[in-house]
This record gives structure tokens, sequence and C-alpha cells, in this order.
């Protein structure tokens, strides 16, 4: 049985919006740094964060995902010391101007270690590529019953929608769990009817804590993974000016306090917040009376601009990014139920 946990961002880059994404494992107890050490690497390797470009500062980054700040300075200085990053005295840190070189080197020793290793072995390498791929084939179609994941986020709606598309993506059986109903999952967990727990970055420490108190005999990892629209929420919010008021709506009065708590938490303390829900619409002409701006989900967003076509809105979605399912069928190799 194995946990994880997700999480999304969402930033601008070279002046248009991208979507990123993180995805944080724990399966063979590897540690929450070093997840978000290892997909922050891969924002740089696709490019989404150029060489020179500055990252989230430690408060930022540990504010806006709920995450102790030791762990984003820890992946901080990690990557420092692998020369993806540089810190720069009372700036931040940003990403190394020769990053991206970095990983054709790691990619390219792999490749030669292997040659070496087959050349000494007196292996012919094309036979050995095919066979490769064979057995990975063979180990795929032997896996047997689909992995059985759960994945935990705050709100119903959030969980279904985050969890139909991971179903969809991977093929596998993904079960949504609202955060407040944890508690009645003890008897599963208990008998090992998951193999995986997958949640975001923001809800990771309080699902850990939740399993800690439980005592199982067989420690349940879990990964998370960052959301996107985060990171873009976070920066547009940084580039406003102090007093600014704006307005955060979703469609539930707690998903809208889950954004508030994210903003707060990440010390943006130069902008006042004006709060509005789906649920409540009759609120939503009042922040677009009140505010500079708009952060709300997919769902709010239309009926804002049926109220203000002209209204700038911040969109807080959560989807998956191909990193996290990536990482999370990685987590499923070999770990799959039998």
């Amino acid at each position: 049985m194995q946990l994880a946990h997700i999480l999304m961002i969402d930033t601008y880059r070279r002046g248009r919006p991208v979507r990123l994404r993180f995805t944080i494992d724990e399966k063979l107890s590897l540690p929450i740094h070093v997840q978000l050490k290892e997909q922050l690497k891969s924002l740089i390797q696709q490019g989404l964060y150029q060489p020179n470009d500055q990252l989230p500062s430690v408060r930022e980054l540990a504010g806006f995902l709920r995450i102790n700040r030791n762990t984003v300075q820890k992946a901080y200085t990690e990557l420092e010391q692998d020369g993806f990053v540089g810190s720069r005295c009372g700036i931040g840190m940003f990403v190394a101007p020769d990053a991206a070189d970095k990983f054709h080197a790691m990619q390219d020793e792999l490749l030669n270690q292997t040659i070496l290793a087959l050349d000494a072995q007196g292996i012919n390498i094309s036979e050995f590529a095919f066979a490769l791929l064979a057995r990975h084939q063979v180990r795929c179609a032997e896996r047997g019953m689909r992995p059985v994941l759960l994945f935990v986020e705050c709100t119903p709606s959030q969980a279904a929608e985050l969890a139909s598309e991971l179903a969809t993506e991977t093929g596998y059986v993904v079960k949504p769990c609202v955060l407040r109903d944890l508690s009645a999952q003890e008897a599963s967990f208990r008998s090992g009817d998951y193999d995986l727990i997958v949640t975001t970055f923001l809800h990771v420490e309080e699902v850990e804590e939740y399993l800690g108190q439980l005592a199982l005999e067989k420690r349940l990892p879990v990964a998370a993974c960052l959301l996107e629209s985060n990171i873009l929420a976070m920066k547009r919010l940084q580039g406003l000016p102090k007093g600014s008021r704006v307005g955060i709506a979703c469609a539930t009065w707690e998903g809208t306090g889950n954004i508030r708590k994210s903003i707060i938490q990440s010390g943006l303390d130069h902008v006042e917040l004006v709060e509005g829900a789906g649920e409540a619409p009759e609120t939503l002409p009042f922040l677009l009376s009140q505010t500079a701006c708009i952060v709300c989900s997919s769902y709010v967003a239309p009926l804002i601009q049926a109220f203000s076509p002209t209204m700038p809105v911040i969109i807080d979605d959560q989807t998956l990014t191909k990193q996290s399912i990536r990482l999370i069928s990685h987590m499923m190799e070999g770990g799959a139920r039998t």
C-alpha cells in the first residue's frame, strides 16, 4: 500500500500564463522536500522556469502551499548544491544560467555508464535494448489488478474532478475523498485497501498528521502535488500596488476560505481581500464594485464575467499536469495490487 499527494501552481512566463505542477511522493519514504526539489527541477527542464528566472521566496512558496518553510529551504538548498539554482544575496533564488545543460549531462552520464557496463559483460547493446523494452511490456501486462488510489481534497467537487481526471489519464481506480471525511477511511487504511493517497500540497501536512495519529502498523507514505494555479495567482498578486482590494470567490465558502488562507500565509499582506462564493451569488456584484481584480474558480468566472466582462480575473483552477501523472505512474510501477 502506498500514499501520495498532489498540488498545482500557475504563473506567468515570458509574458504569458502557463500552468506548472508539482507532485509529492512518499513511496520508499522519500522526504517531501526531495519530491518538491524534483518537481522544481522538472519545471526548469521543461523551460517553464528559464535561466536567470527568479523562483518564489521560501516564505511565499511555503505559505502558499501551507507547508513548513524548512521543507522549501531544504529543496532550494539541494537544488543549489546540484547547480540548478543559485542564490543572490538580498534578492532571492534564481535558475542557474547553465541549468538546462545539466539535464543533458545527467542523461549522457547514465547512458555512458550503461554502455560501459554492457560492454564489460559482453552483452550486445541492441539486443539488450529490445530485451529491456519487452521486459517492461511484460511487466506492465502482468501487474494484475489496477491500482486503487484515494484522492483527498477540501471540497466534494474538487475531489471528484481531480479523481476523475487522474483515473482517465492513468487507468487506475481513483476514489474521491473530502478532507473533513478522511476519518471515515480509517478501516480502509488499516486493511490496506489503497495503494496510494493523492492530495495537494495545501493539505499534505493535514493528511500526514491524521495518518500519524492512527499509529498504523505499516506507515503509509504521502505524495503531494503542486497546483499550477497557485503560482499564477501568487505572481499576479505580487504585482499589485499596496492597498489593492482583491476579490476571492470559489463555488463554496469553504473553497474561498482556502484561497484566503494561502494568500495570508504566503505573506502577501499588501492586498486587502474581499470574499464571495458561487453558492451565494448575491455576493458577486459586491466583489465587482469593491475590488480591482478577482481570484476565482472556473465555476465562478462565467458569473463574474456576466456581471462585468472587463473585470480582470485570475482563474484558480486545479488540473493535473503531465508531470504529476508521470510521477504517480512511476510511483505505482511494481507497486500495483496483486
